[in-house]
């Protein structure tokens, strides 16, 4: 339990901070500690932190260089056993005793928490945390560990300037990736050692199956260490309880995903979870609510043909989204688990790999650089995702003399949807959505009355397809 403080030196210390030990009766004898007393011993002894974000007490292991979680019952555990180290030091064991109930020990530990409070939102960025050290990206030096660093999270392996991975390279990213979007998974592979997604970006891996996406993602999960990660559920992301399971983890992933993954209700919650937002959080059977840091890395890998319920946000999410497509045909060489063997074989490679791309991300200042062609494919998704308003914004304009029947623009729509071979919603959808789109972009409201033939059908006024779809 005791930490590098010396401990027969703690007592005079926490005595010129907090006073005496015991509190005194009018004649002079103690009948009680000082609340204060036991949990500053313990806060001198060990190196404590109760974060102020997720209401969670963490300890250090100097051994390991990581502040691990420590639940309130073993905390309590803790200071009782303190207490009553501390009667038999003081030869007053019956007064110990009596502040070890369940009240006085609550109590002790809501001191404790005042006592501790502090944040991990300001340990200092640029470090990776390896298994031999806390490696500084910029200088490529390794530092001891030391609990100044604030870490939580470690990769599984150690570092080596003379590592390389040309199997990784050679055998799963060159072979389905221009060097353009190898480059960019780097700089994000960099981004989540060192756990905070200060680019605001989040990775789409998508097409051919069996290209190599999931184990890509297999890679990196294990890179930074499966203990850091967790699955992303973007139908859970509304409701109560879903953002506590991300408590303590810095990469969030989606495998394999349905085409609608980002297209539901509770998907633009990843803006926030990945865009530095702070997030209310409630856990199961807990009183009151957690403060969550929207800086987690995620990785979304998919065969189909994603789109995004953008809901008027097409700007947040031009500038979140990285798409890395995987376009060229599927290897004939097909290696059951490729990523962790990879992993065993070329681990340290593969992590100084990845800290050169954070190296480069850091000189970027976390502007992440987008090629013309990444940038296409975004804006690419965002129109399909809006295939209706790009529609109407590019082959529809105004025109005082004429005007469209609703069947017209659906059919017009369609073809529109199936020269760009984008997916397109049903009939009834596209008639439920056209009355406000005509509003927001020509000003067209929907008459009951366009002749057509002999009679009237619905439709509006002021507009007409530009040329032929």
């Amino acid at each position: 339990m005791q930490g590098d403080v010396n401990v027969t030196n703690d007592y005079d210390v926490v005595i010129g901070k907090h006073g005496s030990p015991f509190l005194l009766k009018e004649n002079g004898d103690p009948y009680a500690f000082n609340p204060m007393f036991a949990p500053a011993v313990y806060a001198s002894r060990n190196h404590v932190i109760h974060d102020a974000f997720s209401r969670m007490f963490y300890e250090y292991v100097p051994t390991l260089g990581l502040w691990r979680v420590v639940t309130a019952d073993s905390m309590r555990c803790n200071i009782s056993d303190l207490l009553f180290d501390l009667g038999n030091h003081f030869k007053k064991p019956n007064i110990a005793n009596k502040e070890r109930s369940d009240a006085k020990l609550s109590g002790a530990l809501n001191n404790l928490r005042a006592i501790t409070d502090s944040r991990f939102d300001d340990r200092p960025s640029g470090f990776v945390h390896c298994t031999n050290g806390m490696l500084d990206v910029r200088t490529g030096k390794l530092q001891s560990f030391d609990p100044k660093f604030k870490s939580r999270n470690a990769t599984p392996f150690q570092w080596d300037a003379g590592a390389s991975c040309p199997r990784f390279l050679e055998d799963l990213m060159l072979p389905s990736l221009c060097p353009e979007d190898v480059e960019a998974i780097q700089l994000y592979a960099g981004m989540t050692l060192m756990g905070r997604n200060l680019a605001q970006k989040i990775l789409l891996l998508t097409g051919t199956p069996g290209g190599g996406k999931s184990q890509l993602c297999n890679v990196i999960e294990g890179l930074i260490g499966r203990s850091n990660c967790t699955e992303l559920r973007t139908t859970q992301l509304a409701e109560r309880f879903e953002l506590a399971r991300f408590v303590g983890k810095t990469l969030l992933t989606g495998k394999d995903v349905p085409g609608n993954f980002l297209m539901t209700k509770g998907a633009h919650v990843l803006k926030a979870l990945s865009g530095g937002d702070a997030l209310e959080t409630e856990v199961k059977g807990r009183m009151g609510s957690n403060t969550l840091e929207g800086e987690f890395c995620v990785i979304i890998t998919s065969n189909s043909r994603l789109r995004v319920r953008l809901d008027g946000d097409n700007g947040a999410w031009r500038r979140r989204l990285l798409i890395i497509n995987y376009n060229r045909p599927k290897t004939d060489r097909v290696i059951p688990d490729f990523g962790r063997h990879l992993l065993n074989i070329e681990g340290a490679g593969i992590l100084r790999w990845a800290v050169e791309g954070a190296r480069k991300l850091l000189e970027y200042d976390y502007q992440y650089p987008v090629t013309q062609a990444q940038q296409g494919r975004v804006d690419s998704l965002l129109d399909e995702s809006d295939a209706l308003r790009s529609f109407l914004g590019t082959k529809i304009q105004t025109s005082s003399c004429d005007n469209l029947a609703t069947s017209e623009i659906v059919g017009a729509f369609f073809s529109f949807c199936d020269q760009k071979n984008w997916a397109s919603c049903s009939v009834r959808e596209v008639e439920r959505q056209l009355p406000d789109a005509m509003m927001e972009l020509h000003r067209a409201s929907k008459s009951n009355s366009i002749e057509r033939g002999c009679g009237s059908v619905k439709g509006f006024r002021g507009v007409r397809l530009i040329d032929e779809i």
